[in-house]
């Protein structure tokens, strides 16, 4: 729970005229206060990050009058005195300012204040709180801090825009019910935001722009609303493990630098990398895109069957546009990096995507039997059981024609489900010659054809598995290659 000294902080964050006096009277006091050591630590973050202008505004500030140095006096001596400063920069002890467990329940601005080694743990912000250019100086914590603003707009929720962490902060277990705004935000250390939540009625999850210097973490974190990385920087490793998108995944001209992992990450439409710079090491394992394709898909009977489309038919045909783009931005990526296996995936869900807008031509057709019959050259399983399923077919039906017609002896034969198997084999590799006058089974063939009636079961079999057996083949032998080059 709250420290020793937070109602000090409180009354102090209060003191003054308007929302700049407040301000100034804080850090006015702060920079007063610093040990020298702790001092050059902040000011060195601040000009390592390129913010000379926010440490003048902090630091340059001039004296207080005497009528608010008495009312600091007075505050100090109601609650408690001055509160110890570390000199450590690196100080792992007490939190300086312990704001964890309260309920604000109004407005609350940080904003443009010097934080020095902050807890906001469990606290809650029933009104939209205000960290808009605040200074983090030493670490900061908001684990499971519910931000739960009340204002409605995109313009409100709860505002981090240019704030500066100079040293670790944890967001783990936090939940943002309104607009979560980290844009230009800048992290200097790690940034930890497992298992954060952006609740439904948030406007959305906004780092564009953000700076992560060291590690970023959002291991099982869920967006429930749309979430934009737009022109990120990611300069260490980057982790959305097992993180949940349910909206808008955009991480367009965003850039990483290091490590990447989305690995059993969820998406509920396509992801957004367009002139985003990955790193190679960049990791999509595990990911089901099922969620993604529902997004935009449709039954491909409605195509054929539903004359016209309405206005969200079109919209639905958009989105499928859409999202053939996204899928070809990350195969284009992958190729780049020499990933052939990442890269046939998003293929495989290009050429799904492509066929979505409800188009019958023949490019779609055979789009569409291209994917059920070897998941574009990658379903080896489905390819083999297709080749070896179609002579089966075949057999039973000459098998059928062929029940209570005994074979000739001069032929020999065997049951007529073997003479069946071995005469469906020939039709459908016809190119071999195996079923043909003097070929191998010529015989066999002969056998069968006096006993399958009616007579013309046996060429209109013959005919059909001769076109079809040597497409199967084909897609057998291209799927076999795609899995063992591809790995």
């Amino acid at each position: 729970m709250a420290g020793e000294h937070t109602d000090f902080w409180l009354a102090l964050l209060e003191l003054g005229q308007n929302a700049e006096d407040r301000k100034q009277n804080w850090n006015t006091y702060l920079t007063r206060k610093l040990p020298n050591s702790l001092r050059f630590s902040v000011q060195n973050t601040l000009r390592e990050l390129g913010e000379e202008e926010l440490a003048a505004s902090i630091f340059r500030l001039p004296d207080p009058d005497p009528d608010t140095r008495e009312e600091i006096e007075r505050l100090a001596r109601k609650h408690g005195g001055h509160p110890d400063l570390p000199a450590d920069p690196n100080f792992t002890g007490t939190p300086v300012m312990d704001f964890s467990g309260l309920q604000f329940g109004r407005d609350v601005s940080f904003a443009g204040r010097l934080l020095l080694f902050s807890d906001f743990d469990n606290a809650s912000f029933g009104d939209n709180a205000d960290f808009r250019n605040t200074v983090f100086g030493g670490t900061a914590s908001f684990r499971e801090t519910a931000f739960r603003g009340t204002k409605p707009g995109i313009e409100n929720g709860t505002r981090f825009d240019g704030a500066i962490f100079g040293n670790t902060v944890w967001f783990k277990g936090a939940t943002f019910t309104r607009t979560a705004h980290f844009s230009r935000a800048k992290f200097r250390s790690g940034a930890y935001f497992d298992g954060v939540e952006f609740q439904h009625s948030s406007g959305g999850a906004l780092f564009e722009r953000a700076d992560f210097k060291s590690e970023a973490s959002f291991e099982n974190a869920h967006f429930m609303v749309g979430a934009s990385f737009a022109h990120a920087t990611f300069r260490d490793r980057a982790v959305f493990q097992k993180a949940t998108f349910d909206q808008h995944a955009g991480f367009n001209n965003a850039k990483f630098m290091a490590e990447t992992s989305f690995r059993k990450a969820r998406f509920r439409t396509p992801p957004r990398f367009f002139e985003a710079e990955l790193y190679e090491d960049t990791d999509f394992g595990d990911v089901n895109w099922d969620s993604a394709e529902a997004s935009y898909s449709h039954s491909w009977w409605k195509a054929l069957f539903v004359c016209g489309r309405n206005n969200q038919d079109k919209s639905h045909a958009g989105n499928a546009d859409d999202a053939a783009r996204a899928w070809d931005r990350l195969a284009l990526i992958m190729n780049q990096f020499e990933k052939p296996h990442e890269r046939h995936t998003f293929y495989r869900l290009r050429m799904r995507a492509q066929r979505q807008p409800g188009k019958t031509d023949l490019l779609s057709m055979v789009n569409w039997l291209f994917d059920i019959t070897s998941d574009y050259g990658w379903g080896l399983r489905r390819a083999f059981g297709l080749w070896a399923g179609h002579m089966a077919l075949g057999a039973i039906v000459l098998t059928c024609g062929a029940l209570g017609a005994p074979c000739p002896d001069e032929h020999s034969c065997g049951p007529a489900w073997g003479k069946s198997l071995l005469v469906s084999f020939a039709n459908a590799h016809a190119i071999l010659g195996l079923g043909s006058q003097h070929g191998y089974l010529d015989g066999v063939h002969e056998c069968l054809e006096e006993a399958v009636r009616p007579e013309w079961i046996m060429p209109t079999v013959g005919t059909i598995q001769a076109v079809v057996g040597p497409v199967l083949l084909f897609l057998l032998l291209l799927t076999a290659r795609n899995r063992f080059r591809l790995g």
